[in-house]
């Protein structure tokens, strides 16, 4: 949008009634934080013409660890879900084992990769609910990652797997000549951690902050990951350089999403009971063709030792001008997303130069300015979910807080502290509060009844959801 625009605007915006202004409590010498109609006004210029969709990029299905076809899986997200987008990114390994020792009866490997990508391609429909093809480099010495493709017909014939790419640079040079983007995922995961020595700015583009494994932003964080470290503290140093505050610590430009990494076949969700975490199943139990392995998936192909996980899911949230694949893909690309704990709110986060109002950015961006940095955040919650508090961090320090807002607020900040020649990555954080009437994202607690010896799925209050925004890095010009 031009800046004329948006002065027009805001124009419009100051001559209406004025919210109360809150005051932000003390941080840090920051100046202060007003919730008005000024920054909610800007913000909604900036982000005319785009939408906030929410989807599920990381599951699995039978075709690799899982359960289900990836077909069933499509069809959970957008029916029971109600999702706009979804991937399911089964593990290479598998897919590729399958296909070497389950042969069809003519010879040739089982079409697992094959028929991922034409089952996205017939449940892809734009404008509706969009399908991404991609799948997982599962790697334990260098961290997960996802790969997600832009176009079903741009792909590798065989995807590469961590036997034949066994190094993050492997699998970057395998994907060079197609447009793809990887994923790092449950970076924090013990004995998965990532290793962030290994980055390629031009395809590690998102981090997967949260997931059924936990919070990956620090071993600090209220959210634990799947390995308890407060229990084992001594774990704390190692795990902690592969947390996502690590990983923008050494400078990275890489952006923050969430998911689900559901194992049922459920995109969108993990609070059913998942496939056990036992061994896949013996070599004798497969089946001796490629036709009754697939007969087998289509009706239910899991792991052996079945039961129960623990864990909430998570959403990815991605800002673009159109629901088709490619308008979603290049949302992801250009980091204009952020991660929830399963919410769906709407989040814009935005900057500016004060010296140059032309030079504005959104989340996902770098921006040079040559003088202080104005930063604006909002988020509007869905009925039933409150905002706790709204935070705004510039690396590793909270920069300012509006403590016990409404479901609507908004926040300007003008960081006068950012110095000539130096770069800070600006980043938000929302913590709401959800009733249970208002819980819709697939929070439940497992209730088990001794009467009738069964266990039943109770919906339950939420009192610490949270939504992380992609960074806004920021150089003020020598």
């Amino acid at each position: 949008m031009k800046r004329r625009d948006v002065l027009k605007l805001l124009a419009a915006a100051a001559a209406s009634p004025p919210l109360a202004l809150a005051e932000s409590a003390p941080t840090r010498g920051a100046s202060a934080v007003r919730a008005a109609s000024e920054p909610r006004a800007y913000l909604d210029a900036i982000f005319d013409g785009m939408r906030l969709y929410w989807g599920d990029i990381h599951g699995h299905t039978a075709y690799s660890d899982g359960y289900g076809t990836p077909q069933m899986a499509y069809r959970y997200a957008r029916a029971r879900r109600n999702l706009d987008f979804a991937a399911v990114t089964d593990h290479a390994e598998w897919m590729n084992y399958f296909g070497r020792h389950l042969p069809m009866q003519d010879g040739s490997p089982v079409p697992l990769w094959a028929d991922a990508r034409a089952t996205a391609d017939a449940l892809n429909e734009p404008g509706l609910f969009v399908t991404l093809p991609g799948f997982e480099w599962t790697c334990t010495t260098f961290g997960h990652r996802q790969v997600l493709f832009r176009d079903s017909r741009d792909v590798p014939a065989i995807p590469p797997d961590t036997f034949s790419h066994p190094t993050p640079p492997d699998l970057w040079a395998a994907l060079k000549p197609h447009a793809a983007m990887t994923i790092s995922h449950h970076p924090l995961r013990w004995g998965h951690l990532t290793n962030w020595d290994y980055y390629n700015p031009e395809t590690d583009r998102l981090v997967e902050i949260y997931s059924k494994w936990g919070n990956s932003a620090s071993v600090w964080t209220p959210y634990e990951p799947f390995m308890p470290y407060r229990r084992y503290p001594f774990m704390r140093p190692l795990a902690e350089a592969s947390s996502v505050d690590a990983m923008l610590a050494r400078g990275y430009h890489i952006g923050i999403i969430a998911g689900t990494d559901t194992h049922q076949g459920q995109l969108g969700s993990t609070y059913a009971p998942e496939p056990g975490r036992g061994k896949v199943l013996a070599k004798k139990r497969y089946p001796h063709t490629g036709e009754e392995f697939l007969n087998q998936v289509a009706h239910g192909y899991v792991y052996e030792n079945r039961e129960a996980l623990g864990g909430g899911g998570g959403l990815a949230g991605v800002w673009s001008t159109e629901l088709t694949r490619e308008a979603i893909w290049d949302g992801l690309y250009a980091r204009r997303t952020c991660g929830s704990t399963g919410i769906r709110p709407v989040i814009k986060f935005a900057a500016e130069d004060t010296l140059n109002a032309d030079e504005l950015a959104v989340m996902g961006d770098v921006l040079a300015v040559s003088g202080a940095p104005v930063v604006r955040l909002s988020a509007q919650m869905p009925s039933g979910t409150y905002i706790s508090q709204l935070q705004l961090h510039k690396n590793d320090k909270l920069l300012a807080t509006l403590k016990h807002p409404t479901a609507d607020v908004a926040l300007r900040h003008t960081d006068n502290s950012l110095r000539p020649g130096e770069t800070a990555c600006y980043r938000g954080l929302i913590t709401a509060s959800q009733s249970w009437w208002g819980n819709s994202d697939g929070d439940y607690e497992l209730d088990y009844d001794p009467n009738h010896g069964q266990f039943t799925w109770t919906r339950v209050a939420q009192t610490s959801e949270q939504v992380w925004t992609s960074p806004i890095w920021i150089t003020r010009r020598a």
